[in-house]
């Protein structure tokens, strides 16, 4: 793979190397043990590494995507702190430096999109099907504004993953296998992209004159989403995520209904729902350690919720699914 440009990686390479490769954009073509790469520029790199406590920082790097599949870890850039669990994952824009610190032992699966991809895939999406024609394949790359945030693993979302990872462990690096990835990636950038474009078209549904007092307000939302994801499974109160993003309760409660079409304990159920689906269906834990799991004292709460809003208990959609 690596004479496409692209990089499968089972260990973190050393930093001061990928601090300099990072600094001068890849100008030698040199990856991982001096291994030949086609073009000067980041390639696309998939990392899926174990390692334990360790700090990985200033690095500056192409758009990436930072995700766990066991373990935590936190991901800072110049806008925001992400903690990352297994079922969150978070981004970082193009050229903005990352620090990735990793403060247990934890499984990696981050995805680094090369130079070249990125340029594909965001030079399609910002032209029409005649522009394409007329220009040919000369076009100059459309950087797209990230909103730095947590994300949900969504189904959707982890099915790719699941195929980029399937490919990635197979792969036997013949051109077939790296045209199958290089069109994985693809589709899994073109998914993020339009994801961060619809979170950003919700600041339409901020009532406010001045374009920047909404701007001002999708980020203080995107904070309080921010500590909704991280404390999800406790008991939340609205004055924690209020302090959060430095809005008076009555004012979370508007702008944050306005955004999501939900208000921020009916958003933290979807996610509890949403999570414990996912335990049903795909462990043997008990009912019990899931309830616990998901932050429940008593299983008798859970059962409610969860038959309140499948309209089943957990135990008939377990064996359902």
């Amino acid at each position: 793979m690596i004479n496409t440009g692209s990089m499968y990686l089972q260990e973190f390479p050393n930093i001061d190397w990928l601090r300099a490769q990072a600094r001068n954009n890849f100008r030698n073509k040199r990856a991982v043990n001096g291994l030949h790469l086609t073009e000067v520029g980041w390639p696309s790199v998939i990392l899926n590494a174990t390692s334990g406590p360790t700090e990985r920082d200033q690095i500056v790097g192409p758009f990436s995507i930072f995700l766990n599949l066991s373990g935590q870890s936190v991901v800072r850039t110049d806008e925001r702190t992400c903690r990352v669990t297994t079922d969150f994952y978070c981004l970082s824009n193009k050229g903005q430096i990352y620090d990735l610190r990793i403060p247990v032992t934890t499984e990696t699966f981050n995805i680094h999109f090369g130079q070249t991809l990125y340029a594909d895939v965001t030079s399609v999406l910002t032209r029409t099907n005649r522009t394409l024609l007329d220009q040919g394949p000369e076009l100059t790359p459309i950087n797209f504004e990230l909103s730095p945030k947590l994300h949900w693993k969504s189904p959707e979302f982890s099915r790719r993953i699941r195929q980029i990872m399937h490919c990635s462990s197979t792969s036997a690096g013949s051109p077939d296998d790296c045209a199958r990835e290089y069109d994985l990636l693809s589709e899994l950038l073109v998914y993020l992209l339009q994801e961060n474009a619809r979170h950003l078209n919700r600041i339409e549904h901020i009532k406010s004159v001045k374009p920047a007092t909404r701007k001002e307000l999708l980020r203080r939302i995107s904070k309080a989403t921010d500590y909704l994801h991280e404390n999800a499974f406790t008991n939340l109160q609205l004055d924690a995520v209020s302090r959060t993003c430095g809005l008076s309760k009555f004012h979370l409660l508007r702008v944050f209904k306005a955004v999501y079409g939900l208000t921020p304990q009916q958003y933290v159920s979807s996610l509890r729902l949403a999570k414990a689906r996912q335990l049903l269906a795909t462990t043997n834990w008990s009912i019990q350690e899931i309830a616990v799991t998901l932050g429940f004292s008593e299983l008798p709460a859970f059962t409610r919720f969860f038959k309140k809003q499948c309209g089943i208990s957990p135990r008939c959609f377990r064996i359902q699914n």
